[in-house]
């Protein structure tokens, strides 16, 4: 299990319309009213496409894509820019909205 596995996914999402579409079901139907989502299911969806993580692993990767949408960078990027090396990633809206994960 991997955070690496959990990024192949949102690439997947991403890139594959009916890949996408099927996660976007996932979401409408595990939303609960307060706008939650149970991430012990994107858990079992991700086994689906053979990309096993776990809930955490999920939560930190989307927790730093939204530090990286946000602008702000994670210890590991300042670490890295104190270096002199930058990444960028490009992360297109495939979490359309604010996904509250629990």
């Amino acid at each position: 299990m991997s955070k690496d596995n959990v990024r192949q996914m949102i690439n997947k999402i991403e890139k594959n319309p009916e890949f996408q579409k099927k996660y976007e079901e996932l979401i409408l139907k595990c939303k609960n009213a307060a706008g939650e989502v149970n991430a012990d299911k994107i858990v079992e969806f991700g086994k689906t496409a053979g990309l096993e993580f776990t809930k955490d692993e999920f939560k930190e990767v989307i927790n730093e894509l939204q530090n990286q949408k946000s602008g702000e960078l994670s210890e590991a990027e300042l670490a890295n820019v104190a270096g002199g090396c930058v990444n960028v990633v490009n992360f297109s809206s495939c979490f359309n909205g604010t996904v509250i994960l629990r």
